[in-house]
């Protein structure tokens, strides 16, 4: 255990120079001490003890991973198996806490060892290496820090495709010693790269849990929340993250996180200049750029981090590679859709921050192929306006407009699809002809969305809902949300976060795809209103979901229905002025995700119970009559006999 702890914290020291020496094409070192094959060495029957009930077999099957290590000079092949990581992950959550530590420390070795930290493989033990973070043992936290910074020096980005998207997920555990650990490791790891001219990766994803640790009880989490906050803010921009406390946060807690977010405001934009955030040249806050500085060209992409390649979420979460070689706005368009995308980045930019990595990729207007709206050849956005493509009338499948919308997005590449909304329509008339349909089947007023727990009618259910999506929904997100691949848990957490950060961060919509979160007049295309057309499938998407084994997407759909929520009130708020019809939920609508909502309420784990029980209190409250709330927690909650911590 000493021995292999030990390795955990060489690893956190060493991993640049074993990463020089894995990933060198003429290493001295190779003649002296071959690398070896790790999987000759501990053989197949390493898995049996890995997996045995014996907690002597499982500290037989850790110390002869421990041992050919040593046998092989602590150097190995990089071509490590994802079903070795995934035997140490079952060790993770092992009763005998020593071999925790044990594992955390070949988890370091293992990186360090081979000079490389393969992103798939950190997938497997990610979260399970931060959950260790909230052990009261130090020794154990220890172990678990000096893991993830192995990872971190051997293959820097594995920080963001592989250890990232978990971050969010583990932050909604409570535990001081998680938060304080996690974010101090996080600010130490990203706060150096800006200085050696490395940008900063997406960190849209912390966005929203750094608002709650932010106003955690510890002062140490809030202070360490602030350093990874600048962070935030220099890679998403201020008026990202300050958008996204204005529609999040209500009350105290919007006044207590909104001077933390507006100390950002110039700070960040000074730190430019001594190379604290970015190497791009200074500008003062809220002055215009000048007009003799021309914007940096393809050329100066190599040695100016403001023009990198903008990260996308779906890079970010490991979906799609970077591309190395893809040219930049500039140098993809002409003369004038350059000018157009430097208009575009400089309005992304607000006073004294920087450029955002979820900004515009192309000029606002501009097609998904990088032509200009209205040019020959140009792809038209997916508009609602009646007589358009996009409209209720083009979308209703069947309709020669349908078809041949999608057989034009079917020769579309993912590329050109991530410009499109992840709704297509915004088609009322077909909400109102499903909930006919759904309301009629359930003669006795009792749907068949509240039989989710059974899994032969959830099946039925989820094919259903798969195939009523697929006229609705942009098709590269469909794949996501129904994907059936070995990893389909990450596409499914992939897609939940696309559909929730269109209508979390509002600057998103105009700059993106070209349209308004929100109308100003009744007649006019939103994505607030193509999501209000489309909210049943998204709620009924949501208690699908609910009922995964995977904590990391059932949290992602407590955040988007929270979302939906605010997008709702909010919606029904500046509507009032025209008198429309009530934007509030119908019975249709709550009866598609309450009864699942009310079934996690006996949940395990205490933050799914804390946050359903949130839902049910603090928003659903705001949407449905309380009478109407009060008779379903009836039906589903009290009377539930399978279940006490309902009933509780």
């Amino acid at each position: 255990g000493s021995l292999a702890g030990s390795d955990a914290v060489g690893g956190a020291t060493g991993g640049v120079s074993a990463s020089a020496g894995g990933g060198g094409e003429d290493d001295p070192m190779d003649d002296l001490f071959p690398r070896q094959d790790l999987h000759t060495l501990i053989g197949p029957g390493i898995y049996k003890q890995l997996g045995d009930s014996n907690w002597k077999e499982r500290k037989a099957g850790l110390d002869a991973i421990q041992g050919a290590l040593d046998s092989a000079n602590h150097r190995i092949l990089p071509n490590i198996s994802g079903d070795l990581y995934t035997a140490l992950k079952q060790r993770l959550q092992d009763a005998n806490k020593n071999l925790i530590t044990v594992t955390l420390g070949l988890l370091a070795a293992l990186s360090t060892d081979s000079g490389a930290a393969q992103a798939p493989n950190i997938r497997i033990v990610a979260l399970s290496t931060i959950q260790c973070l909230a052990d009261k043992k130090p020794q154990l936290r220890l172990a678990a820090v000096a893991a993830m910074t192995a990872w971190a020096n051997a293959t820097p980005t594995s920080v963001e495709q592989a250890v990232l998207p978990a971050i969010p997920s583990a932050l909604a555990d409570i535990s001081p010693e998680l938060r304080l650990s996690l974010l101090q490791w996080l600010a130490d790891v990203l706060a150096p790269r800006p200085a050696k001219g490395v940008r900063l990766p997406d960190l849209s994803l912390l966005i929203t849990p750094l608002f709650t640790c932010l106003q955690d009880r510890n002062a140490d989490v809030r202070k360490q929340a602030q350093r990874v906050l600048e962070l935030t803010v220099a890679s998403c921009g201020f008026e990202a993250v300050h958008d996204a406390c204005e529609m999040q946060l209500r009350g105290a807690a919007k006044a207590s996180v909104a001077p933390m977010i507006e100390e950002f405001r110039h700070t960040v934009g000074a730190a430019a200049s001594s190379g604290g955030m970015d190497a791009g040249p200074p500008r003062r806050a809220g002055a215009p750029p000048a007009s003799g500085r021309a914007r940096p060209g393809p050329a100066d992409s190599t040695t100016s981090p403001i023009t990198d390649t903008v990260m996308t979420a779906a890079e970010l979460l490991g979906r799609q590679p970077i591309s190395q070689g893809r040219p930049g706005p500039t140098a993809a368009m002409s003369s004038s859709g350059a000018a157009a995308t430097a208009a575009a980045a400089s309005a992304a930019s607000g006073p004294g921050m920087l450029r955002r990595p979820m900004a515009v990729r192309r000029p606002v207007g501009a097609s998904a192929s990088g032509v200009p709206a209205g040019a020959p050849g140009a792809r038209p956005l997916m508009r609602s306006a009646r007589g358009q493509p996009g409209s209720a009338d083009a979308q209703r499948p069947g309709t020669p407009s349908s078809m041949s919308m999608a057989s034009q997005m079917a020769r579309m590449s993912n590329e050109e699809l991530e410009g499109i909304p992840p709704i297509l329509d915004c088609d009322f008339r077909a909400k109102e002809q499903r909930a006919r349909r759904d309301m009629s089947a359930n003669p006795n007023s009792v749907p068949r969305w509240a039989h989710l727990g059974d899994g032969r009618v959830r099946g039925d259910l989820e094919a259903q809902l798969s195939e009523q999506m697929s006229a609705h929904f942009n098709p590269l997100i469909y794949r996501l949300l129904f994907s059936t691949g070995h990893y389909k848990d990450r596409d499914f957490l992939s897609g939940l976060t696309t559909i929730e950060e269109v209508i979390s961060i509002t600057s998103l919509s105009q700059q993106r795809f070209g349209l308004p979160l929100f109308a100003d007049l009744a007649d006019e295309d939103s994505l607030a209103s193509r999501y209000m057309a489309n909210i049943d499938l998204l709620l009924k998407y949501i208690s699908i979901r609910m009922y995964d084994g995977s904590t990391h997407t059932l949290l992602k759909s407590f955040d988007l229905l929270e979302r939906l929520i605010h997008m709702t009130e909010e919606s029904q708020q500046k509507q009032q002025a025209r008198q429309p019809a009530s934007s509030s939920w119908t019975d249709y609508e709550v009866q598609a995700v309450l009864p699942a909502l009310i079934g996690r309420l006996g949940d395990a784990k205490e933050v799914v119970r804390a946050r359903s029980r949130r839902l049910l209190t603090q928003l659903i409250t705001h949407l449905y009559p309380t009478t109407k709330l009060f008779t379903m927690l009836l039906e589903h909650g009290v009377i539930n006999k399978s279940n006490a911590r309902i009933r509780q």
